[in-house]
């Protein structure tokens, strides 16, 4: 059966668990690594390929090849051995009355399925953990984390785990070696746990041709099978990709369905906040979901923002874009989809920064070595501000700003010389198109 059965606990033990996990945030924190992106406080998905996507942006400005590959688990949750989990949490330390709690829960658990309205008959599971359970991330953290000490263990390579996403990265000087080593081991400590792994559902990737070659000819032993190699795949909801211009399609995809959302709501019977409301909540909530690490055509942008304007059909009187969006709502709420791509590029650097020391530093060198590329004559690019160089705290030029894209001003090939190779870049094409200047330091100014 390829259906994926969630299973959903109660809301009052769902409660507790998240009482009993706030409690144990020291406990979590003794035994949780780097490499854990879930079921660690202050992390997520966001910070994942964040990481990911800074690092692999800054091999490609230093012109590192590198390669990695995503182990997929087939319905990780339902496979996990419960006896094992006690075990493992226990020799964490994890609190004895919590953990006897969380035993007696788990082993005493009735399920029922819910299908078109109906409930099925009662049932236990002889194995498997809730995906609706607080306590599961943490479980499939503590259970993973001797696997990323495996991976550290092998030069070169870095891990990341979210839940059942395990990607697997080298770089440099005999990667694939490296890679197929990682790759092996991270096979054969699935298997021994009792997993199964979906090789129709991994893959590898490789920014060189030979390695990617390599990968895509090799039986993996303890799989017996074969994994494809990719050039651009959706990673925990953000797009990465193996080529030079970060375009994605999973972005793509989502501002078509978005528009299909604004083309409709442009009928529904509701006052201009409430549709304002709407926008902000779902439409662009989804639509915009990791555009801070994808490119989109400017052509795309346009029709999208000419939707969002004929939503509000009555008030399209005001022929300047830019004058329409200032005047529909507040600053705080700017309806604009370039200022809220910005915003959301910007925020996502700054949390990661405020969270990451190291993600702060590899980002600043990765603003200087564009600035470095672009420089000119001596000259530093105009969106960028050196206060050492230039004896100056506050720039005193700045870049125009562009033309929106909705309109006929605009010119397709305004970017073309920052050269787009990731994240980073994204944010500096935001910062230009907005007319503002970033320095070293990560300080934006904007013209007064």
């Amino acid at each position: 059966m390829s259906y994926r059965i969630l299973t959903i606990t109660s809301p009052l033990y769902r409660c507790y668990a998240s009482m009993r996990l706030a409690d144990m945030d020291m406990w979590v924190g003794s035994w949780a690594l780097p490499e854990m992106y879930a079921g660690v406080p202050g992390r997520g998905a966001t910070d994942a390929w964040h990481e990911v996507l800074t690092r692999l942006e800054a091999c490609k400005l230093d012109g590192v090849d590198y390669c990695g590959g995503v182990a997929d688990i087939a319905k990780f949750f339902d496979q996990i051995r419960r006896p094992l989990i006690y075990k493992l949490a226990e020799a964490a330390g994890m609190p004895t009355k919590v953990l006897k709690a969380y035993r007696g829960y788990l082993e005493a658990l009735t399920h029922y399925n819910a299908l078109a309205g109906g409930i099925g008959r009662p049932y236990r599971k002889k194995c498997g953990i809730p995906q609706g359970c607080p306590f599961s991330m943490v479980m499939v953290a503590l259970i993973m984390r001797p696997w990323i000490v495996m991976m550290r263990a092998i030069p070169g390579v870095r891990c990341y785990i979210l839940a059942d996403d395990v990607l697997v990265l080298a770089e440099g000087t005999d990667m694939v070696g490296k890679l197929a080593e990682a790759l092996n081991t991270t096979h054969e400590y699935l298997i021994d746990m009792g997993a199964r792994i979906a090789p129709a559902k991994s893959y590898n990737f490789a920014s060189c041709k030979k390695a990617a070659v390599w990968l895509g000819k090799t039986t993996w032993d303890n799989i017996g099978a074969k994994i494809k190699v990719v050039t651009d795949f959706r990673y925990l909801g953000a797009h990465l990709t193996t080529r030079h211009t970060p375009t994605s399609t999973t972005i793509d995809a989502r501002f078509e369905k978005a528009t299909t959302q604004l083309k409709e709501l442009r009928y529904v019977p509701a006052n201009v906040d409430s549709k304002v409301g709407i926008i902000l909540a779902k439409t662009y909530a989804a639509a915009f979901y990791g555009i801070e690490a994808a490119k989109v055509q400017p052509a795309k942008v346009a029709k999208f923002t000419t939707a969002v304007v004929n939503v509000f059909r009555s008030r399209n009187v005001n022929r300047n874009i830019d004058g329409f969006f200032s005047t529909l709502t507040s600053e705080r709420n700017d309806l604009d989809p370039v200022v809220q791509i910005y915003g959301r590029r910007a925020l996502q650097t700054r949390r990661t920064c405020c969270k990451s020391k190291e993600a702060e530093t590899r980002v600043k060198e990765t603003i200087v070595k564009y600035a470095t590329r672009h420089k000119k004559g001596g000259v530093w690019p105009t969106w960028y501000h050196d206060a050492d160089q230039e004896g100056l705290e506050v720039p005193t030029a700045f870049p125009p700003p562009q033309p929106h894209p909705s309109t006929h001003d605009h010119k397709e090939d305004w970017d073309k010389e920052l050269d787009a190779v990731g994240l980073v870049r994204l944010l500096i094409e935001s910062i230009l198109w907005c007319g503002m200047v970033i320095g070293k330091n990560l300080n934006v100014w904007q013209k007064q």
